[in-house]
């Protein structure tokens, strides 16, 4: 659909569709495929007068890559002992590695009609709310998952 499109619904469509295979890489353990989909989805979208809709759509986008890159900066800090402070220097980037290929980081939860992504690895203890002051119990880290409803009428006027 969006190789035949013209712009700016071309790029649109284009942008839409990498989010959304950003999500599925998300959900199938590549989370480094996740964060290069989003962001290049992101672009697109950036670059483009939109609707209220898709604006809405791109700053739910926004939160779930920040959400995404944020957990994966803990992931890395965290052992089975202790977390470290990363603090964006060449090293603390060093630590993220593989982004933790292959390891099952997120899932998805549904909760009164609205769905989520949970960040919930295995080597971290989770609580409802944080009660260890050395980070070792940390709150469960959620992010709302985007929805994007669009009319026809919608996709002619983007």
């Amino acid at each position: 659909m969006w190789h035949e499109a013209q712009e700016p619904q071309r790029g649109a469509l284009h942008g839409i569709l990498q989010c959304a295979v950003g999500l599925h890489h998300l959900l199938n353990n590549n989370h480094r495929g996740c964060m290069l989909e989003i962001g290049e989805g992101l672009r697109k979208l950036h670059r483009i007068q939109s609707s209220d809709d898709l604006t809405s759509f791109e700053e739910q986008m926004d939160a779930v890559l920040e959400f995404v890159y944020a957990t994966q900066l803990e992931y890395a800090a965290c052992s089975e002992d202790e977390c470290v402070a990363l603090n964006g220097d060449e090293e603390s980037y060093k630590l993220l590695g593989d982004f933790a290929r292959g390891e099952n980081l997120y899932i998805l939860e549904a909760e009164g009609g609205v769905q989520r992504l949970v960040y919930h690895p295995s080597k971290i203890k989770f609580s409802k709310a944080a009660e260890d002051p050395n980070g070792m119990i940390q709150e469960v880290q959620r992010v709302n998952t985007p929805v994007l409803r669009l009319e026809f009428k919608d996709y002619a006027n983007m």
